[in-house]
This record gives structure tokens, sequence and C-alpha cells, in this order.
């Protein structure tokens, strides 16, 4: 392979990179951004974001993720807590809160039976 066969596959790669560029940014064009703060005991902010096509993608999404942390928290030891998602525009205003409350309650022990 000569140099010129080698500049050749550099442009080609360059090319392809700047495409998938160009479409990631028409992407971000089309599709706004949104970012889910999520609390529990602590609210953690979301820096990055995600695109969605729209507002009700974006609360299903966060919907889904509000019933997976619920499960998974629940699956491990817990105290009563309230677990919130924030969801935020690309302008960062807040636009929807999710939140679920759940709680463990002991009850006491039912009297033995004696034995007659």
């Amino acid at each position: 392979m000569g140099l010129a066969d080698s500049a050749q596959m550099r442009v080609g790669r360059n090319l392809k990179v700047e495409a998938s560029l160009t479409f990631a940014t028409a992407l971000e064009d089309v599709m706004p951004r949104f970012y889910f703060d999520i609390g529990l005991d602590i609210m953690y902010h979301d820096l990055v974001g995600y695109m969605f096509s729209d507002r009700q993608a974006a609360e299903r999404e966060a919907r889904k993720a509000l019933v997976q942390i619920a499960l998974d928290e629940l699956a491990g030891s817990f105290s009563a807590s309230t677990l919130t998602i924030h969801i935020r525009d690309e302008r960062h205003d807040l636009i929807s809160i999710l939140s679920l409350t759940f709680a463990r309650h002991s009850l006491a022990s039912p009297p033995k039976a004696s034995a007659a």
C-alpha cells in the first residue's frame, strides 16, 4: 500500500467520523434533551441528560426508572423513604416531578397458642 492509498484511507475514516458527528448533531436538533434528577435521601443531579422524542416519552421512561429503582430498594434492606425523580427540559426548567413513597410496618407478633 502506497502513501496515496494510506492518505485515502485516513480521509475515508475522517469522512465517516464527520458523517456520524453530523448525524448526531442532526439528532440533537430534532430530539430534545431531558435531565432526570433522582432523589432517595440525597438528590443526584443528571448533568448529561437523555434525548427523547417528546415530554411524554421522557415521562414514560422516568416512570419505568421509578419502578425499577423502587424494586431494587425493596429487594434490599430499606427504611421508610420517598423516591423522587425531577424531570428538567433542555433549558433545565423543571417540567415534572414523579414520586413514590414506600414504608415497612412491622406488626406485633400474634400471641402464641397455649398448649392444653
